[in-house]
């Protein structure tokens, strides 16, 4: 079995589905990514329960993985940008 028909099934998708996602691009920026294996949109899932989320280019993916899929976390560094490089906390 494929790689991809593997992914398609552990994630419940038919190959339509999935071409439909896939022709949106990601489903954060909508970045359209080719079919090369190093172009491809990645698999979201939540990590707790398995369940798939969306297709998502690497650098949405990573942003999302290396935040630790928290939401807090991904507002708190938006808050940061918005707010040009501060976002109230003091560290010390």
């Amino acid at each position: 079995m494929s790689r991809m028909r593997k992914l398609l099934e552990r994630h419940g998708l038919t190959g339509e589905r999935y071409q439909e996602l896939a022709d949106q691009g990601c489903g954060i920026c909508g970045t359209m990514v080719g079919n090369s294996r190093w172009e491809r949109l990645a698999f979201d899932h939540d990590h707790s329960t398995g369940l798939f989320r969306g297709l998502l280019c690497g650098s949405c993916n990573n942003m999302i993985g290396l935040a630790g899929d928290s939401p807090e976390r991904l507002e708190i560094a938006a808050n940061y940008l918005r707010n040009g490089g501060t976002n109230g906390l003091v560290h010390s």
